[in-house]
């Protein structure tokens, strides 16, 4: 309940403030605003505890190579998660102790499940453009920070993955 307040009170500030708002303050506002969003999924996702993602989204396609994800920077956006407190943000998708198959298995899973959280995340704030037209380049840099580039590590992740064993 209090997401949908805390929503209610940005859209509130946002149309009252819009008039006066700098660079800084619309930065600001979009960047609450993802994590508005990315909240709430994370929410939705922890009560609802199996969401399907369909196959359409999430199957690997024949020209997604290693070299392709390497060239748009994912290794250095992975390098830049890994050591900055965003490495926190989720840690049900690293690999733990255990090594070997099912632990891959698992984290395959988790990985699917974090990245079709982030294309539902992508999806919304693409709805969100569409209401809040002064801040939406700051949603879509936001959103492709916080949301396009983890999908396209998620899928790099997965591409290594299956390398190691066919999944």
């Amino acid at each position: 309940m209090s997401f949908f307040i805390h929503g209610y009170l940005l859209r509130k500030l946002y149309f009252t403030q819009r008039a006066d708002m700098n660079a800084l303050s619309e930065a600001m506002l979009a960047f609450a605003l993802v994590w508005l969003v990315m909240s709430m999924v994370l929410f939705f996702f922890k009560i609802q505890c199996r969401v399907p993602y369909p196959e359409l989204f999430v199957r690997m396609r024949s020209f997604e190579q290693l070299s392709i994800y390497r060239s748009i920077g994912v290794p250095v956006y992975r390098w830049l998660l890994l050591h900055s407190p965003f490495r926190f943000a989720n840690t049900s998708i690293y690999l733990k102790e255990k090594r070997g198959k099912a632990a891959l298995m698992q984290l395959h899973t988790k990985i699917l499940e974090a990245e079709w959280a982030h294309i539902i995340n992508i999806v919304l704030i693409l709805i969100a453009m569409l209401f809040y037209a002064e801040i939406r380049w700051w949603l879509l840099l936001w959103n492709m920070v916080f949301n396009v580039y983890p999908v396209f590590l998620q899928r790099y992740n997965r591409l290594r993955i299956s390398r190691i064993y066919t999944i």
